[in-house]
């Protein structure tokens, strides 16, 4: 396997990460949207596992960005940068699963 320098494993952190606060900001519209009672997440009715994983996205996030960076310093960059991308995984991942929920 390939080695990954510093910089560029910052430069997947930076990504990574922002790109995961991106999904944030649509997630934060969302659960608004879903608490007012109006949107088209709202019409999903979104109940039981399904509403407690929509609602653990900002822990997944917050748990990611600490094990990216605690990764990053301990210089394992490799599993740094993939930790850090992985919110956006989960978010594509859960919106296929809803998708194919019968």
């Amino acid at each position: 396997m390939p080695q990954i320098d510093r910089t560029l494993a910052m430069y997947g952190l930076v990504f990574g990460i922002g790109g995961s606060m991106a999904v944030l900001l649509f997630w934060i519209m969302a659960a608004l949207n879903v608490q007012r009672g109006y949107g088209l997440v709202y019409q999903l009715d979104l109940t039981g596992m399904w509403s407690t994983a929509f609602y653990a996205y900002p822990f997944l996030l917050a748990a990611a960005i600490a094990g990216a960076l605690i990764a990053f310093f301990a210089n394992r960059e490799p599993v740094a940068v993939g930790v850090g991308g992985l919110p956006v995984v989960a978010a594509i991942a859960f919106y296929f699963a809803l998708l194919f929920r019968g």
